[in-house]
This record gives C-alpha cells, sequence and structure tokens, in this order.
C-alpha cells in the first residue's frame, strides 16, 4: 500500500525514487494488471482527489498571502 502511495507524487519525483528499483517497477506493474479493472477505476477517483486537494491547497496558500 505504501508503494502505491508514490503514485500520488509528480511523475519527476516518482521516476527518481523508482528507477533503479526494477523489481517494485515490475512488482507494480503486476498488481495493476492482476487487480483491473477495479485498480483503474479506485485509482481514477484518487487521482481527482488528488487534484481537487491541490487546488484547495493552491487557493488556501494564495489566500493566506493575501
Amino acid at each position: 500500500l505504501a508503494l502505491r502511495s508514490l503514485n500520488f507524487l509528480n511523475e519527476e519525483h516518482r521516476e527518481r525514487i523508482l528507477r533503479s528499483h526494477e523489481k517494485v517497477l515490475q512488482w507494480m506493474k503486476n498488481l495493476k494488471d492482476e487487480t483491473n479493472p477495479h485498480f483503474e477505476e479506485v485509482h481514477g477517483v484518487l487521482a481527482k482527489v488528488r487534484a481537487l486537494l491541490q487546488r484547495r491547497g493552491s487557493s488556501t496558500k494564495l489566500a493566506s498571502k493575501l
């Protein structure tokens, strides 16, 4: 579960952390393949929540500066 949390990092950070861990990358791919279509459904929702929270965080930071 903790490894899946890396999906919430931006692409650049995730790639930097995982690029030298081929076995972990393969395990993550296998997990995704074995749990589809549920994996895609859940992670689609999580991606929307992440985007919403990022927008709210940005607006909160902006409001606090005003």
